[in-house]
């Protein structure tokens, strides 16, 4: 993972795809693309026939939304015989032939794909290659870019996973403006690869099994269908700022919130225990995820409970890997304990400056193309290996024969599995155990990034539902949401003219939107601009004890973090939920799109964003849902970001996608629940930090949970 960076982002349904399939990984410290991955330079096939693009390609001349929409969509009944008959795209196949050989020699056409997989994720790096060579950044139509993506898509040899994981990256590595167009959501482009047993039996197609109109129980699928990170994205061209920094981000903000909802629901392991693979560990808990791959028509392998790592479970190739897999944790680990770390040169280094020491660990840890020493911590990292490991239990082992894999293997089905809970806590740890052991706490008035802030004084805040209107009393309830899904790159239709369409109920949990309200007092003579914080984080244990602050500080996830202008005096501050800059609404279906003519007014959105639904944690309906939420403001200074940056409204979890790529937030993210707490404040409570920073203010909410199951309806 995960979900990395990705940071520069893209087409909205494609940064679903959560920590995506990496590039291939070169020698130590990152290269970018291979020079000269395709032989001599050759005269561009675009430029050579741009001059019949008038005959064999219609309205190349006028790209817009619409065609590049559609570039996602149902794939072509059959290959296209304008691969012969058109000049273009003969040209594209003498020219690229070795690499598409390359590419489908490690994943085929209607092969199950999984994006942790080595051999896969190295044909993603290929394709991005490619594509990265045939955008032109200078043609604002993009008519290059498009012609050739619908080329790729026209081919019939190339997969559509492999496609959509591989255009991230490439769009971010050349900026294309490309960059946050409308596509359909990635539940609608693999529809299989989220609802249970949606493809039954070869040669019955969906729509016939489930037809508009008919009666049909709401299903509860993966809710996270709409949950669009920045893991797994880079830049194959320069690294992205601090894109291993939110891999860390990342992971610590999903494992808080996961703990909260374990620890309302009454698991007493609230922290699931982080997995270390290696020979012999058992994998107590079974699971079959009920999916079948629409591409291959394969199940996805299940797993029976107790299951051991070992040659029996495993693949040799894959058994190999566990082996070595337990000798990359300690070298990494080893990092995080001595502030140490062996460079490209194969130098022992101090991870220097502090700033980025943590980007180093994630950059390395994941692994991704700008790891310090891919060679000596693995090129596919501890993570990524983790996940194709235990995705690989109890699959064919016979390397010619194998052809279907576990859900761990894939960033889009990955979340089904409790062990993909397990190998991120085990990833936040790493990371916390490098905080805890060589970064010291934070100060009051002291040292980097002190709590106080003169000037600025946090008087309150308080929280209100905006439909029971409770103060400081929230409500989680389940909805179900009806959606139709046109198409679907995973399933092809029995013939052309037959597109498919599903009906789909999804019961989802979700939440009654609330206002905060903050009185924030301006001490100076001037209006002064500032940056206010919001984090929420459990206030008992499960024995209904407060919490200190060093077993406090790691469940604190963020709830949202804003710029904004304070006039001299008392300024009374009022936040809708959702404007949250963590969260992205849902999304939006073809279906629901207004007519053609108005596609092209729609602009561009933020594909990337954790699912609004999901901001608060599942309440409790045992009074267990208790919660210190906490307002913390520093210096308008902290944030560089602008109201212009596409994913203003959503950064925290996706950077930016244009223009400047700095971080918004100056200041480490997670601040200031990212480091231990100091020795005088480690065995006190939360009310004891509040009392001594004048520039925060909590208040205690509680969550509570309506369990009323929504009545099922026709769709």
């Amino acid at each position: 993972m995960m979900h990395g960076f990705l940071d520069a982002f893209l087409v909205p349904a494609i940064l679903a795809i959560l920590r995506g399939a990496q590039p291939p990984y070169r020698d130590g410290g990152g290269r970018g693309p291979t020079p000269g991955l395709h032989g001599p330079t050759q005269l561009d096939c675009f430029e050579q026939y741009g001059g019949m693009r008038g005959q064999i390609m219609a309205d190349i001349t006028n790209i817009n939304r619409e065609r590049y929409y559609h570039l996602f969509t149902q794939k072509p009944y059959r290959p296209t015989p304008v691969l012969v008959i058109n000049p273009l795209y003969k040209c594209w196949n003498d020219q690229y032939q070795t690499v598409f050989d390359s590419i489908t020699s490690k994943i085929g056409p209607t092969q199950m794909f999984a994006s942790f997989h080595g051999p896969h994720a190295k044909a993603v790096g290929e394709m991005a290659d490619i594509l990265i060579e045939n955008i032109d950044t200078t043609d604002p139509s993009n008519s290059k870019a498009i012609e050739f993506f619908y080329y790729i898509k026209q081919r019939g040899d190339i997969h559509p996973q492999l496609f959509v994981n591989a255009l991230p990256s490439a769009l971010v590595a050349t900026g294309s403006s490309l960059i946050g167009e409308p596509t359909p959501p990635l539940v609608e482009m693999f529809p299989s690869r989220f609802m249970p047993n949606l493809v039954q039996v070869p040669g019955i197609r969906p729509a016939e099994q489930s037809l508009r109109g008919s009666n049909k129980t709401c299903v509860k699928v993966n809710e996270r269908w709409g949950s669009t990170k920045t893991n797994g994205i880079e830049n194959r061209l320069c690294p992205i700022p601090r894109r291993g920094e939110l891999f860390y981000f990342f992971h610590h903000d999903l494992m808080a919130r996961y703990a909260s909802e374990r620890m309302a629901n009454g698991f007493k392991d609230y922290f699931v225990e982080g997995i270390k693979p290696i020979v012999n560990y058992e994998l107590k808990q079974g699971f079959d995820s009920n999916l079948r791959d629409g591409v291959s028509n394969l199940n996805w392998v299940n797993r029976v409970n107790s299951t051991f790592l070992n040659k029996t479970s495993l693949p040799a190739d894959l058994y190999k890997k566990l082996e070595k897999h337990i000798i990359l944790w300690r070298r990494v680990n080893e990092i995080t304990q001595t502030d140490k770390v062996l460079d490209g040169n194969n130098d022992t280094v101090p991870l220097m400056p502090k700033p980025d020491g943590i980007n180093t660990i994630g950059e390395l840890f994941e692994a991704s193309e700008w790891s310090i020493n891919s060679y000596f911590y693995g090129d596919e990292g501890w993570h990524n290996t983790a996940h194709d490991i235990l995705g690989s239990v109890l699959m064919e082992k016979d390397q010619e024969k194998r052809d279907e894999w576990g859900v761990l293997s894939d960033v889009a089905t990955a979340v089904r599995d409790i062990y993909f809970y397990r190998i991120h806590n085990e990833v936040n740890n790493m990371f916390m155990r490098y905080k805890d052991k060589i970064l010291k706490p934070y100060e009051l008035t002291q040292g980097d990034y002190p709590f106080v802030v003169p000037g600025i004084v946090t008087k309150s805040i308080q929280v209100q539902g905006d439909t029971y209107h409770h103060v400081n009393n929230l409500t989680t309830l389940w909805r179900n949401k009806d959606m139709v899904l046109n198409g679907g790159l995973d399933i092809k239709p029995n013939k052309p003219g037959h597109e498919l369409h599903l009906s789909v109920c999804l019961k989802h949990l979700d939440h009654e939107e609330f206002t905060y309200t903050i009185e924030l007092e301006n001490q100076g003579t001037k209006d002064r601009r500032v940056f206010v914080r919001l984090y929420m984080a459990p206030r008992y244990n499960l024995d209904r004890k407060r919490f200190n602050l060093t077993e406090q500080y790691r469940l604190f996830f963020t709830m949202d973090a804003f710029p904004i202008m304070l006039t001299p005096g008392v300024n009374t501050i009022h936040r809708k939920s959702q404007d949250s800059t963590v969260t992205n609404p849902w999304f939006t279906l073809t279906s629901e799109l207004p007519p053609r003519s108005s596609l092209e007014n729609i602009g561009k959105t933020c594909p990337c964003g954790y699912p609004h639904h999901l901001l608060l944690p599942k309440g409790s309906d045992d009074n267990l849902g208790v919660y210190d939420l906490v307002a913390l403001v520093t210096d308008g200074a902290d944030y560089n970001g602008q109201p212009t940056d596409l994913c203003a409204s959503s950064y925290m979890h996706c950077s930016r996608l244009d223009g400047n790529r700095e971080y918004p937030d100056v200041r480490p993210m997670g601040w200031p629940f990212d480091r231990r707490p100091s020795d005088d404040l480690s065995q006190a409570d939360l009310d004891k930090l509040v009392q001594q920073v004048p520039n925060m203010a909590k208040t205690t909410v509680t969550i509570v949970h309506d369990d009323v199951v929504p009545k099922e309806h026709v769709i």
